[in-house]
């Protein structure tokens, strides 16, 4: 990258700006189009250091929601504008404390019976293990499946991450 904007905020502000699909993209997608940029396995721990970076990195005037997606039938990642509208706001402070940087949906809360961040944000890497061990980081709709990425999803990766002639 050319400048200090984290990866995974490049990704999600490219989705939305291009309208490709769901509002957002899921943690597999995220974990997997880093590998893909750094030529290596995407990795669990590279999940956590990741939403870890959305925690204690946060990219100022901007909040990460977490929320199901019944279109994907998986949960998503959306950047939007700080403060959230997300009521009630579940989830984790910006380093300076002012606004939440990192917020759970009602939707999750009631899907996975907690409104503990932490607990919350176990269990979004967990319905995520499977995906992430298989290196299949696409989330397919009509199947509501993982697979591996298609050469579409390279060249976006490429695009967000302004990587010319990478492959």
């Amino acid at each position: 990258m050319t400048d200090q904007t984290p990866d995974w905020f490049l990704l999600l502000r490219a989705w939305r700006q291009e309208d490709l699909g769901e509002r957002g993209l899921t943690l597999p997608f995220l974990v997997g189009a880093r590998a893909y940029a750094r030529n290596q396995q995407g990795s669990l721990q590279d999940a956590r250091a990741m939403l870890d970076e959305m925690i204690t990195m946060p990219v100022e005037n901007h909040v990460i929601e977490i929320a199901w997606c019944s279109g994907l039938a998986a949960a998503i990642l959306t950047v939007g504008g700080s403060p959230s509208k997300f009521q009630p706001k579940v989830g984790f402070r910006a380093p300076d404390a002012k606004e939440m940087c990192v917020l759970f949906g009602l939707d999750l809360q009631t899907r996975w019976n907690s409104s503990d961040e932490n607990e919350l944000l176990d269990s979004l890497i967990e319905e995520c293990e499977i995906a992430i061990l298989d290196q299949t980081f696409s989330r397919d709709s009509q199947s509501r499946t993982y697979k591996p990425f298609e050469p579409w999803e390279h060249q976006f990766i490429d695009r967000a991450l302004n990587r010319s002639n990478q492959t």
